[in-house]
Formats: C-alpha cells, sequence, structure tokens
C-alpha cells in the first residue's frame, strides 16, 4: 500500500501525494494556522510527530515515514515481523510492543527513527506469555512491562522492569484476571488489575508495597497515567482520580479513551469525534468536535499531528501550528 499520487476535488489539484496547503481548507478558527494535509491509502493506527518529520505506523508490520512539511513519503518499512500495538516515542525511537496471543514471540521493541529498523529490548519467545501493556518513561525505571503466563492456573501475572542496567521480574498477583494498564513514577511502579485492583511496587527492593481494591469497572487496557500527585483511571465511562495511597478523590463521568501522544499537565479523552482535555481537578477544560473519527493525536511543541478515519480504507493526517496550546481548529476538505 502506498499514498495517493493527485487528485481533484472541485477543480482543486491536490499535489505532491494528497495535499494543498491553506487554499482549498475552509476554517472557522483562524487562531490555529494549517501547514499541510494529506490522504493516505491505508488506515494507519497511530501518528508520531517531531521537529522534521510524521510518522504512521499500522498495528501491523509497517511503518511510513513523511517529511513533515511538505508530507513527501521519506522512506518506508513494511517487513516487520509479527503486529505491534502501544506505541510511544522519544527523540531517536519508536518504541512498540508485541501483544503475542497465538505467536511465539512477545515483547517490547523499539523502531530506529532515522533508519526505521527494529531493534529488541526485552523479548519472550514462549507463546502461552501475551504482554499487556508497558510504560516508557524518564524515571529511574527506564521500562516496565506487564504480561501472564497462562500455563498455570490460575495464571500469573507479572511485572518485569528495568532499574540499574538491570532486568528485574515480580510475580505480583495469581488470577486469570490480566493486569492491564502500567505507570511508572521515578522507582515506583503502579500496575492495575481490570476486575478493580490497584498495585505498588518499589523498584529498590522489588516489593509488592500493596495491593488495593478499588472501585473501577468496564476497564479498558492501557489506561492509567499519573499528573503530579494523582493516579488517574480511565474505565470506558468515568474518569477517577485517586491519590498514590490507592484512594479515591474524585470521578467525572465521560465517555471515551485517554490520548497518550499529548504528554503535558492534563489529561485528554477521545470519543470517537470528540476530544477533552481535562485538568487534575476534573475540571473539563475544552472539549473539540472534528469531522471525522479520531484515531490519535500526537504533540511536539506547538504542532499537532491529527489522525482521522475517512472510511474503510484511507485515513486524514493533518499538521496544526497552534497558537492556544491546543489543537482547537475546525476543517474540511472541499467535496
Amino acid at each position: 500500500m502506498g499514498v495517493l499520487d493527485s487528485y481533484v476535488i472541485d477543480n482543486f489539484v491536490i499535489d505532491g501525494g494528497g495535499y494543498k496547503i491553506g487554499d482549498i481548507i475552509t476554517s472557522d478558527n483562524y487562531i490555529s494556522s494549517i501547514k499541510a494535509i494529506r490522504i493516505v491509502d491505508f488506515s494507519p493506527i497511530y501518528v508520531i510527530i517531531d521537529d522534521s518529520y510524521i510518522y504512521l505506523v499500522p498495528s501491523t508490520t509497517s511503518c511510513y515515514k513523511y517529511n513533515r512539511t511538505s508530507f513527501y513519503l521519506v522512506s518506508s518499512r513494511t517487513d516487520y515481523s509479527f503486529s505491534r500495538n502501544y506505541l510511544q516515542a522519544d527523540a531517536s525511537k519508536i518504541y512498540t510492543l508485541i501483544r503475542g496471543y497465538a505467536t511465539t514471540k512477545a515483547g517490547l521493541q523499539y523502531i530506529d527513527k532515522s533508519t526505521l529498523s527494529l531493534y529488541d529490548i526485552k523479548i519472550w519467545t514462549s507463546s502461552y506469555i501475551n504482554v499487556f501493556c508497558y510504560d516508557k518513561s524518564d524515571s529511574a525505571v527506564t521500562y516496565a512491562i506487564s504480561y501472564w503466563d497462562s500455563s498455570y492456573n490460575p495464571y500469573r501475572n507479572y511485572v518485569t522492569y528495568y532499574y540499574n542496567d538491570t532486568w528485574y521480574n515480580l510475580l505480583v498477583c495469581e488470577d486469570s484476571f490480566q493486569i492491564n494498564s502500567l505507570v511508572i513514577d521515578g522507582t515506583s511502579i503502579y500496575a492495575y488489575k481490570r476486575t478493580g485492583y490497584l498495585y505498588k511496587i518499589d523498584a529498590t527492593t522489588n516489593t509488592l508495597v500493596y495491593s488495593k481494591s478499588i472501585d473501577i469497572s468496564q476497564t479498558i487496557d492501557n489506561q492509567m497515567v499519573i499528573r503530579g500527585n494523582y493516579i488517574f483511571i480511565k474505565s470506558s465511562t468515568e474518569l477517577k482520580k485517586f491519590d498514590k495511597n490507592g484512594n479515591l478523590i474524585g470521578s467525572l463521568s465521560l465517555n471515551g479513551i485517554i490520548i497518550y501522544g499529548i504528554k503535558d499537565d492534563y489529561i485528554y479523552v477521545r470519543d470517537f469525534i470528540t476530544i477533552y482535555k481535562i485538568d487534575t481537578n476534573l475540571n473539563i477544560i475544552w472539549s473539540k468536535n472534528y469531522d471525522y473519527t479520531i484515531y490519535d493525536i500526537h504533540r511536539y511543541n506547538d504542532y499537532y499531528a491529527i489522525l482521522e478515519r475517512r472510511d474503510s480504507s484511507y485515513s486524514r493526517v493533518t499538521v496544526v501550528e497552534s497558537q492556544t496550546g491546543h489543537p482547537d481548529y475546525s476543517i474540511k476538505i472541499i467535496q
């Protein structure tokens, strides 16, 4: 699969593979300036933007790298082994997860942003190991991964993490319900199990500090973040706020899932075509409706790459520069 070379909408020729800056785009908010837009003929799941490039990553075996200002395709790889999910990025790497299932490989890898080469960080080769989530941060604990071993009954749920140049492994619980969210805070790791249990791990001693039952139902995979002194966990219908001892502070009724591509002091939640920005007191700062279902939003300084699904075969990527600190704008390609 590739990128559309050119096409015509209402007598406008969209050059360079499906983008035109400004003149074919209508906007009801000119505080933000639209830099580029592109239609791609596949449905990527993640978008990552940095100072020079945009990366589109389907949850399959591919990665596409585009120039940020011209949107020309710079390079691509379509030969990675295994499907991957849960992407995060830093200055030089895109971190990806192989979830296992019935394959013989599961674990954490990274894509080199310069060459798009793929490298292993932590890999298992047993088919009964299934990785669910991970966290990559700049804390003392560099990586943390949760997985379960289904060769036991009940299943054994583990957290493995990288601390002081060493991988550690800890059996957290024995349960057929899996740990499905992780966050790192310095030398502490918080793990959440979908039956409503929050665990705290001390990396300095490789011990479980506490196991606490908390009132959350209908949880979604990988839906926990730390902001300041609080932990926020998203179910399908609520966003709940806890202190780091697992005590409930407050809740907000809200559908959707947390967006990880925007990292600041707020929580961003995506509900199909709507984005919410929420402060740490659970106030909705703003919400914005878009004209297509949102796949993903990623932020770099004041630039945003916004990935929208147009239909089952095509997606739209928009790059916008915002003077307001958030992607508050409305655009449509003239049909």
